[in-house]
């Protein structure tokens, strides 16, 4: 019994290790590329054009160095803003989210989209499925 709660700790800690680091990571990007800087370039990408609704995917010979900056996997506009897509699995997807206007309250959260604030228009988003 010792021992399995002992692995299950040690399992979790390891967990906990490999998503600080992410987080860390993340942040460090968003500090070295700048906010403003992100925010500018990422929206210039797409032409500063929203669909009213879906999405629009920016193409990879598109994207600016701020958003290269962190690796995504793909780049695409909603009609709220761009998200930079970092990590998908079968329980969702998570990235970076550059809202299309900041205001002074954070975007709206709900059971299967949470975003987290990295800076001023920047935000960590998770979008489950």
């Amino acid at each position: 019994m010792t021992f399995r709660l002992f692995g299950t700790g040690a399992l979790l800690a390891a967990f906990l290790l490999v998503g600080c680091s992410d987080e860390t990571q993340i942040h460090r990007t968003v500090k070295a590329v700048g906010a403003a800087k992100l925010r500018q370039e990422s929206i210039a990408s797409c032409g500063n054009e929203f669909p009213r609704e879906g999405f629009v995917k920016i193409a990879e010979a598109a994207w600016p160095p701020s958003v290269r900056a962190f690796r995504p996997m793909s780049v695409w506009t909603e009609p709220d803003g761009v998200y930079l897509l970092l990590d998908t699995d079968a329980s969702g997807e998570r990235g970076v989210f550059v809202p299309r206007v900041i205001t002074e309250k954070d975007p709206v959260c709900g059971p299967k989209l949470i975003h987290v604030k990295l800076d001023t228009g920047v935000y960590w988003y998770e979008r489950k499925r």
